[in-house]
């Protein structure tokens, strides 16, 4: 006897949250995948410091159009939270920050240009690479930290 698809959706869900919720987001990945939960995702590979996957999966998953518009808000079908705790951020914020913080990773492996051309994306360009350089040499700078500038 099989269960039924939103049974299956419903068990595998609660699965994810609970990975989620014990701290291992990038094991819940795979599980939001089979879901579609492309949003989710994204945000458990940023939360995850997976830079580089997060950024690559945003402009796949964007480019396919699986995602809503930087402009829309949340669609009252998807889960307004990711965890019990944890909200789910609004698309534009976490367009925002994957790209920030991509353009931190790619400045720490001395790809200023490229990092640069991130920050120039969401509106943080020139002096970007100085702050962050700051930031970094500082020993306050993290991807949250880039997030406020």
């Amino acid at each position: 006897m099989a269960l039924a698809p939103n049974e299956t959706s419903e068990i595998l869900r609660r699965w994810s949250d609970d990975l989620i919720d014990h701290g291992k987001l990038l094991e819940a990945v795979p599980i939001l995948l089979t879901l579609q939960c492309f949003h989710e995702v994204i945000q458990l590979l940023h939360q995850g410091h997976q830079y580089h996957l997060a950024f690559l999966f945003f402009e796949a998953a964007n480019e396919l159009k699986l995602l809503p518009s930087l402009d829309d808000t949340i669609a009252a079908d998807q889960p307004q939270r990711l965890t019990v705790t944890k909200e789910l951020l609004p698309m534009q914020s976490l367009y925002h920050s994957i790209h920030l913080d991509y353009g931190q990773y790619l400045f720490e492996l001395g790809l200023t240009n490229a990092a640069q051309a991130l920050w120039k994306r969401v509106g943080h360009g020139g002096n970007s690479g100085a702050a962050m350089a700051a930031s970094s040499a500082s020993g306050s700078g993290s991807g949250s930290d880039v997030q406020s500038m």
